[in-house]
């Protein structure tokens, strides 16, 4: 089935005004999804901590990357046996507590060129979202099941993320006992409390094991055979430095329409591919989008980000809206926000790059969607991997369906969408 793209735009529209959106879908691990990247947009409150503990060793510091991973914290030896533990940014208000019962678990080809398409339609950048309802308990955004070395300090905040909808600094405890000094897996329960008085607990499995912790892959998964599961739809990929030098010609031969490609991350930096994907695509002949995987945690950084994003692209023409990529969900708590001022981000990056000429949409997978992105108004670029039809609700622009695509011009894996 062929498509123009306008006409997708236009059906895309329209599915969003209506508020309806169902298709295709990232399940990944956030569904278990993310890292922090970038220590220097956490949140510089101090933070105090207290428990009840014997342990013998030092704990060494988190050494976040920018690829989006972390090292994580291995202490160099120690034993620890903890009963109880509090740890919380800033001091907040003293509250009666009503607790709220909440339990969150999310857990070769020849290489013509073709000539360059016509400039979409751009879409309208949405109004900013309504905040989000009444005044929900905290959420456990990741860590429903963790891992420490035998001898290890045993710290939960370090090893789970959470969050809540209006305070910036939910407080930490959690009921159970864990000593890394002997083998075995414990089951604590983590008590996430914010200053309205919700509390939410949450079962966690803690794994005491010298084995790392399994990570799932999915198959390799042919363009072809995407395309084939994804019939009548739109096909493009997005790449970053990851994916190297990339022969666009054979990509838009192999049936890619349309890319979107990591201009910078962190403090502004650069992706050190950015240039030559963004010219090589043009000459290939295919559709182009941007995305920024963004660590910003107040409105300020995010308008710097976008003005800077304009300032590269020098009033060039997009085929896609600006995508704004948050994930470090894992450690929201670092970051020193709540989830509305996470949406006040993304409000200050939008309407900033509206000045300046570019549409915007969200990237996110499903259950920062449900959970901590407010959705109406906004377009959205969904990430969920999964072989059959996404199950999430809501409506999307884009679904990034797949991350272990592979097509030829780009060695290795790569990530695969859709639009509908």
């Amino acid at each position: 089935m062929k498509h123009t793209w306008i006409g997708i735009l236009a059906l895309c529209a329209a599915a969003l005004l209506a508020g309806c959106g169902s298709a295709p879908e990232y399940s990944a691990e956030y569904d278990s999804v993310v890292a922090i990247t970038d220590a220097s947009a956490a949140s510089s409150g101090t933070e105090t901590t207290t428990q009840t503990v014997t342990q013998t060793g030092t704990q060494a510091s988190q050494t976040p990357t920018e690829s989006g991973s972390e090292t994580g914290t291995q202490p160099a030896s120690g034993t620890t046996a903890v009963t109880s533990q509090t740890t919380k940014a800033t001091t907040k208000p003293t509250t009666t507590t009503t607790t709220t019962a909440a339990t969150t678990t999310t857990t070769a080809a020849a290489t013509t060129t073709t000539a360059a398409p016509a400039t979409l339609e751009p879409i309208t950048p949405p109004m900013p979202a309504d905040p989000l309802p009444g005044d929900a308990p905290p959420v456990l955004l990741a860590g429903s099941s963790v891992s420490v070395k035998p001898g290890a300090a045993f710290d939960l905040n370090s090893l789970i993320g959470y969050g809540d909808d209006h305070d910036p600094h939910p407080s930490l405890t959690y009921e159970g006992t864990v000593d890394t000094s002997t083998p075995g897996t414990y089951q604590i329960t983590a008590i996430i409390s914010d200053n309205a008085g919700n509390v939410t607990r949450s079962n966690i499995t803690v794994n005491v094991t010298s084995n790392k912790p399994g990570t799932s892959s999915r198959p390799a998964e042919s363009f072809d055979n995407f395309r084939a599961a994804h019939p009548g739809q739109m096909y493009g990929i997005d790449v970053s430095k990851w994916q190297g030098n990339i022969d666009f010609n054979r990509v838009r031969n192999a049936g890619a329409e349309f890319v979107l490609m990591r201009i910078g991350f962190g403090a502004n930096e650069m992706d050190q591919y950015f240039r030559q994907n963004f010219d090589n695509a043009a000459a290939a002949g295919m559709y182009r989008g941007v995305y920024y995987f963004s660590t910003a945690n107040n409105v300020d950084t995010a308008r710097n980000q976008a003005d800077w994003i304009a300032d590269q692209l020098g009033g060039a023409p997009l085929d896609l809206p600006v995508a704004f990529d948050w994930e470090n969900f894992s450690h929201f708590q670092d970051y020193g926000m709540s989830f509305d001022d996470l949406n006040a981000v993304y409000d200050a990056f939008a309407a900033r790059l509206a000045e300046r000429g570019y549409s915007t949409m969200l990237y996110s997978s499903m259950n920062p969607l449900r959970q901590v992105w407010q959705t109406g108004g906004r377009v959205i670029w969904l990430a969920n991997y999964t072989s059959g039809q996404t199950s999430y609700e809501g409506g999307y622009y884009m679904w990034q369906a797949s991350n272990t695509g592979r097509i030829d011009g780009i060695s290795g894996d790569v990530d695969m969408n859709v639009v509908p």
